[in-house]
C-alpha cells in the first residue's frame, strides 16, 4: 500500500519541488513548511483597520497624480485633503467607503512638495507625501 516504489505524490511531496522523487530520501530544503496560522488579536485587527495606508504614484507627478487607499470599507464620511507646505488647501475629494483610489489633476499646481491628509468622521486616519514638478 505504501510501497517506497510508489512513484505518485503523497501531500508532503507536492510541498516540495514538482515531480516524484529522485531518490530514496526527500529532502525539505526547498519547501515551505507552515505549521501554524497567526491570527492577529482583536485588538491588533482593530488598530490595524483603523488607519487608512496610502501609497501616491507616480511621485513625483507633473500632470496627474494617484492616491491609493486601503481599509476604505471600514469607514465612513472619508475626505482626501491635499496641503502645500505652507498649510494651505490646494485640493479637498470626498471619498466612497470600499473606493480604492483617487485621481487627482495637478498639472496646474505650483510645483513643490504636497501632503495628503486622509480624514474618517473628521479625524487623521492616514497621510503621505508627493512632489510636483514640470
Amino acid at each position: 500500500e505504501y510501497d517506497t516504489a510508489y512513484t505518485g505524490n503523497y501531500t508532503y511531496d507536492s510541498l516540495c519541488i514538482p515531480g516524484p522523487p529522485q531518490s530514496g530520501f526527500i529532502y525539505l530544503d526547498d519547501c515551505d513548511i507552515i505549521t501554524s496560522i497567526e491570527m492577529p488579536s482583536a485588538a491588533e485587527y482593530r488598530a490595524k483597520i483603523s488607519h487608512i495606508p496610502i501609497r501616491i504614484f507616480p511621485n513625483p507627478a507633473n500632470a496627474q497624480i494617484t492616491f491609493a487607499l486601503e481599509n476604505t470599507e471600514h469607514h465612513r464620511n472619508i475626505e482626501l485633503r491635499c496641503f502645500n507646505l505652507l498649510g494651505l488647501q490646494q485640493h479637498h475629494a470626498r471619498i466612497n467607503s470600499g473606493q480604492q483610489q483617487a485621481a487627482v489633476n495637478v498639472s496646474g499646481w505650483p510645483p513643490g512638495m504636497y501632503v495628503a491628509a486622509v480624514y474618517s468622521n473628521g479625524k487623521p486616519v492616514g497621510r503621505g507625501k508627493f512632489v510636483v514638478r514640470r
